[in-house]
């Protein structure tokens, strides 16, 4: 018996850490504007979107944020959050390829978003700028 639970203690371990990770996607667009959107296992998301990523950050307050739920069905994914604008919910859809997304509908702030491909994995050139720290994200859009 006691052999038994400390083979399950490494499974429940990492059971555990599979029930609480969050899956990083990302783009960087031609135009330097750079989005992260952050899918957590709760069901929850928060999509960071900079306007403008060079050698360095192009000012403190370019950032936005936005959060809200998600739900997964088949290859689809379903985004929803609060819109400023309206106080109304604003969706968003995207298709599951492979390890990507892409962001199909509707595009609320800039259809300049629409089709983007976003790679698995961390922002890693926003994230490696010496001032990524002090971005101020702005709520919304």
């Amino acid at each position: 018996m006691r052999q038994f639970l400390l083979a399950g203690i490494p499974f429940l371990i990492i059971l555990m850490n599979s029930c609480q990770s969050t899956s990083f996607f990302f783009n960087e667009s031609e135009n330097e504007t750079y989005t992260e959107l952050q899918l957590k296992s709760n069901g929850t998301f928060v999509e960071y979107v900079y306007f403008s990523v060079q050698d360095s950050l192009m000012g403190e307050d370019f950032g936005n944020m936005i959060d809200g739920t998600y739900e997964r069905i088949g290859d689809t994914l379903f985004l929803a959050y609060t819109a400023n604008t309206a106080n109304t919910v604003a969706k968003e859809v995207y298709l599951k390829t492979a390890d990507d997304l892409i962001k199909l509908e509707p595009i609320t702030y800039s259809h300049h978003f629409l089709n983007m491909v976003f790679a698995k994995g961390k922002s890693s050139k926003l994230r490696a700028l010496p001032n990524y720290d002090s971005i101020n994200w702005k709520e919304g859009f």
